[in-house]
Formats: C-alpha cells, structure tokens, sequence
C-alpha cells in the first residue's frame, strides 16, 4: 500500500527520519520487536492514518531506504553531514521538507516527525496530532505522557557535591499534591510549516499537548530499551491489532 500520495496534493507531510549509524543499539532503526522492524511500525502508523498526506523516509543508509520502498514510503537520501551523531534532526527534516515540495510541486502547511524509535502508536493517534496542529493559534503539537514516578518534584541535582531539588516547594510534598508534569514521549512532534521556517526547530512557538497512554512509553535507545519493547509490544500489538 503506496503511503506517498493519497490523491490531490495534502497539506501534511510526515517524515521519518531513520540514519544508518548509531552509538547505543547498532543499525536501530532496523531492529525487529514481535517479529517487525521499525520502519515497518511506523509504516503501519501512517497507512492506518484517514488524514490525506505524504510520508518521507529520510536515511543515510541505503538498506533503510529499500525498507522505505518495501514500506510504500517516498524516499529521500541524506546527505552524510546531516547523518553524523551531532546532527540536528531538524535539519533532516527540512532537507526532506525542500525535496519532498519541489518534488511534488506543493506546499505544506504542517510538517509531522515521526521517530522509528519510537513504534506504539497508530494511524488515530496521527490524525488527532494533525487535527491539534490545525487549531487557531498553535504552532506546534508534541506528544506526552503523564509523569508520576520520575516527576521533577523527586528529582534532584548536585551543586557542590550536595543534592538540590529541582522543584524546592514540592520535595516533600504528598504525590496527590504535586501539579502534573508531562513528558515527551518521541512518538509525535507536529508542525506548522511558517513556525518551523522562521524557528528552524520543531517544538516551538505556542506549543499543545497530545496526551497518550504512559503504559506504552518506549522510547528504543539501548539494549534495555530493546528488551523492554519487546515485553511490551505482543500486548500493545494484540490491543490495537496491528500486523493481524
């Protein structure tokens, strides 16, 4: 199933940045969780999405871009400085943003990146994302979790070899009492095209939460990463009934 064109030319392009290289977990992007790698997990969140789009795989590698093609994803090559383990991968997305609209002679009005290393999500997750990133005076759309074990307020750092609290006026306050605090979970983020030309970042301006499930955070960087994903990813897999 083609993800690249659905018919007219959309306003949304979805870029998955996936580059060769990797320090913690070698050839990451093509690790395999319940049988499927995550470029294919995030095919399968796209190809499931109603919204009309277009979807780049942006690589380095060419064994990841015959993934893209196997996938239905566009392909786009990166250039090896925009492939190093320093680069921004804002800087990925815009090569993909200039060669996907000169490719197809459009515009786009909201740019969605879509990290493989992040694959427990779906295509109804995708168009919630792009619906909040449509709404009058949002720039851009990151998704979240809930935090409660690791929230700030039991965090700490060290100031002349003793611990500081990062939030003072919680640290020793009961959890019910504690304001809720978010964090990113790598799975969306989703900009307009205006706010990312003139920040050059893709979280920025007037930003709004997409709340997911915390029971789903999987976020694949290391092997500990790998071996949690995997635990988790027949369950997830059965709920959502993806690769059925």
């Amino acid at each position: 199933m083609s993800t690249a064109h659905r018919g007219g030319l959309p306003e949304v392009l979805v870029v998955v940045p996936a580059r060769g290289g990797s320090k913690g977990l070698p050839r990451k992007n093509l690790v395999r969780i319940a049988g499927h790698n995550l470029i294919e997990y995030a095919a399968a969140c796209i190809q499931g999405a109603h919204t009309p789009l277009h979807a780049v795989l942006s690589s380095d590698s060419a064994e990841i871009l015959d993934w893209g093609v196997r996938c239905g994803i566009e392909i786009v090559r990166r250039p090896a400085h925009l492939a190093q383990d320093d680069s921004p991968v804002v800087d990925a997305v815009l090569h993909a943003l200039e060669e996907m609209e000169r490719r197809h002679g459009t515009v786009y009005r909201i740019v969605v990146l879509l990290q493989p290393t992040s694959p427990f999500r779906t295509g109804a997750d995708l168009d919630a994302v792009v619906r909040l990133c449509r709404e009058e005076g949002v720039d851009s759309v990151i998704s979240v979790v809930e935090e409660d074990d690791h929230h700030p307020a039991r965090m700490y750092r060290l100031r002349s070899g003793l611990l500081e609290p990062f939030l003072p006026a919680f640290e020793r306050a009961r959890r019910q009492d504690i304001p809720p605090a978010y964090y990113r979970n790598g799975c969306f983020y989703a900009v307009r095209r205006e706010a990312l030309m003139n920040s050059r970042q893709l979280i920025t301006g007037r930003k709004k939460p997409y709340l997911m499930p915390r029971q789903w955070l999987c976020n694949i960087d290391d092997q500990r990463d790998l071996m949690l994903a995997e635990l988790m990813a027949p369950q997830w897999l059965r709920e959502v009934g993806l690769f059925s």
